[in-house]
């Protein structure tokens, strides 16, 4: 449908028009359409879509616009796990966003930032970037993203083994993403906060278990493939710290056949190097 509307908009050669609203809503619908493509699984489509949304926030010179495009494409890149590009666009992002002072926007995009960082085994750096990040977002007084932005405070924690602080962050996430009806970060938040739990030593394996399924309902009734993928990947692993050898190897075939069909080369090589163990 968000491709109709932009078809609609470049057919009719009005790609810059306002339309009396305070953005160009073509360029809104590419951010949109992109972030609805990239997390059910079309990055392809996700690329194209905030590729023309960027050229058309420059033709406008809508700062705003141009910063949203990135930090939106940086996030997408994120959920793919191609780290490198993901940093690229969100520090473009995190200029723009400064230099519109688009306040809680780029807290949202530190905390972004900070996860990347820690998931490339920088960890001090995504811990920084993420605190940072969550004051900024939390004094701006937003709501919208808080939720991720907490979630990704949680994980860089998790990241460096502190798994109190990171279980407490995450908790705090699913309760905000539930306050805002983020049904979609719900089901991301609840995936991590199994991983944190059963990594953590002090809950039940069951229990862990128990948040990634909910949170694997959650995704599937929505389509998100990558995030769905990833909570295979995770119930492998917390299958095989279990020596649940049979559950572990099926939920990872789960997720390899997914992130193959997706292209997520990071997360496909995390699950096969798993898998190797068997």
């Amino acid at each position: 449908e968000i491709y109709q509307h932009c078809k609609k908009l470049e057919k009719e050669d009005r790609k810059h028009d306002f339309f009396s609203c305070p953005m160009v809503p073509y360029s809104f619908l590419c951010v949109y359409g992109g972030i609805a493509m990239g997390n059910l699984g079309f990055f392809k489509n996700a690329k194209e879509l905030f590729e023309k949304g960027r050229i058309n926030a420059h033709e406008t010179n809508d700062l705003i616009m141009m910063g949203a495009i990135e930090v939106a494409n940086g996030n997408i890149l994120l959920v793919k796990g191609d780290w490198n590009s993901s940093i690229k666009h969100l520090e473009s992002g995190l200029k723009l966003m400064q230099k519109s002072n688009f306040t809680w926007m780029e807290g949202f995009c530190l905390c972004s930032l900070g996860y990347v960082h820690s998931m490339l085994g920088q960890i001090e750096t995504g811990k920084n970037y993420a605190k940072m990040g969550l004051d900024i977002h939390l004094k701006a007084g937003v709501e919208m993203h808080i939720a991720h932005s907490h979630f990704y405070n949680g994980y860089t924690h998790f990241k460096s083994n502190d798994f109190d602080t990171a279980f407490d962050l995450v908790e705090k996430a699913l309760q905000t993403s539930k306050k805002n009806n983020e049904t979609e970060v719900e089901g991301r938040i609840l995936i991590g906060l199994g991983e944190i739990m059963a990594h953590s030593g002090k809950h039940n394996s069951d229990d862990a278990i128990k948040q990634v399924l909910i949170g694997i309902d959650i995704l599937n009734k929505l389509g998100m493939k990558p995030q769905i993928a990833q909570g295979y990947l995770v119930l492998g692993d917390i299958f095989h710290r279990g020596k649940d050898h049979k559950n572990a190897i099926e939920n990872l075939a789960r997720a390899e056949k997914m992130f193959k069909e997706m292209e997520m080369n990071f997360w496909l090589n995390q699950t096969q190097k798993l898998r190797s163990m068997f």
